[in-house]
């Protein structure tokens, strides 16, 4: 066996997989020509087979892909109790809890064509009577234009995410006066409560008038 059938085997053996071989500069520069040709041809060989593999690999896997369209809400349940909201007018808005297969997403909001879900929220009563309470003295809006943003509602991505805040307004393009929002919420022996509700600095100077009131800025 001459010195290139021994380089070539190798090579191709799975010694040489387990056992990499390393040549310097010297032993390359000092190699003789007819095995560094061949060892080039080798060399250029072998990477266009491993990208020829890596191609048909890739094609292989893209065909045997099925490609359906996605659906964002096949993890979303939304069986549980309907709380609506009207004034018999113009205002009507529906909450709901959704839940996963393994945890509660928040609750579902459903208003003049729109809806989005709120992220880990429950439909307690407590939630419900500050709800009602807005709803009464005229904040009858829960979503203003861009908040949330388009791809919180329903068909968009981030749908099943669950939007950061519930906010409340007098009107979609208002000012907002309060939202319910992520860091808004407690648990207290397995009971989700309101830790605080967040205003809008709009509204400040007339938030600071209500008795009773714990105030906390920023």
């Amino acid at each position: 066996m001459n010195n290139s059938d021994y380089l070539m085997n190798n090579f191709s053996s799975g010694v040489g997989e387990i056992m990499p071989l390393t040549i310097t500069d010297d032993q390359l520069i000092n190699m003789p020509s007819d095995l560094l040709v061949e060892l080039q041809q080798y060399l250029k060989g072998y990477k266009e087979k491993g990208r020829e593999q890596i191609m048909q690999n890739s094609i292989g896997n893209f065909s045997d892909t099925e490609i359906h369209p996605t659906n964002i809400e096949s993890d979303v349940f939304d069986d549980g109790e309907v709380w609506v909201l009207s004034d018999g007018d113009q205002s009507e808005v529906q909450f709901k809890e959704v839940r996963s297969s393994t945890d509660v997403l928040g609750i579902q909001v459903v208003q003049a064509d729109r809806t989005y879900i709120g992220r880990g929220w429950k439909l307690t009563n407590e939630v419900k009577r500050i709800l009602t309470t807005a709803f009464d003295l005229g904040f009858k809006k829960f979503w203003r234009y861009n908040h949330p943003r388009d791809s919180y509602l329903l068909g968009g991505p981030d749908y099943q995410m669950g939007s950061q805040h519930i906010g409340v307004s007098r009107n979609h393009s208002d000012q907002w006066l309060f939202v319910l929002d992520k860091d808004g919420k407690k648990t207290e022996l397995g009971v989700q409560k309101v830790r605080k509700i967040t205003f809008s600095k709009h509204y400040l100077d007339i938030i600071k008038r209500c008795p009773d009131l714990s105030i906390t800025n920023g």
